[in-house]
């Protein structure tokens, strides 16, 4: 770009823009596009039609509003022989109540619940620190009630969510260890991806 001089003596020099500036932008190739987004009902493996065209990191979102897996974002990655779609995030956590009859000696108890009840698409590797739990005694007297540890063990060929318990119980103004075989607990479960 040249400036062009417009007032010149041995004391001052004024220089000044050029007349005219021109800008090319349509140099070089077209870059691949970025990521579009999907969404349908059911899994993106449900949806070819809506899906069709898909490139690898597109992502997908299961607006089901019924099963667990409302709120399943998806992205298509690249496997071993072709592309799948991968669940990435869910916008919803999951969520699992029930209640079990607890067998506590001495103050400790234990659970453990088949991953497949509360989530079936768990991955391999799920951290059991992800998984949170309350857990509530229903007694007559107060009671207390701790998860002492959480870990992932396979019981008969299934991947189970194993808790320890420590429980108390408040009676006639002193605590005791929970001893009993008959502990009526309600848990609540939510789980992070893991991932």
């Amino acid at each position: 770009m040249a400036i062009d001089t417009i007032i010149s003596n041995d004391e001052l020099v004024v220089v000044g823009p050029p007349d005219s500036v021109s800008v090319s932008v349509d140099i070089g190739p077209q870059g691949e596009r970025g990521s579009q987004f999907y969404y349908g009902v059911g899994a993106p493996e449900q949806n070819q039609a809506i899906v069709e065209g898909a490139r690898l990191k597109d992502l997908y979102i299961n607006q089901s509003s019924s099963g667990t897996k409302y709120g399943t974002v998806y992205m298509l990655n690249a496997v071993t022989g072709g592309t799948v779609w991968q669940e990435v995030l869910r916008f919803q956590p999951l969520a699992y109540s029930l209640k079990k009859i607890v067998n506590f000696i001495a103050g400790s108890g234990s659970i453990s619940i088949p991953l497949s009840d509360f989530y079936s698409s768990a991955p391999e590797n799920l951290n059991a620190n992800t998984i949170l739990v309350q857990a509530t005694a229903e007694l007559n007297n107060p009671a207390f009630v701790s998860i002492s540890s959480k870990n992932i063990q396979t019981i008969s060929g299934s991947r189970n969510f194993v808790a320890e318990l420590k429980g108390a119980q408040l009676s006639s103004g002193s605590v005791s260890l929970l001893s009993s075989s008959a502990v009526p607990i309600s848990f609540y479960i939510t789980a992070g991806s893991g991932e």
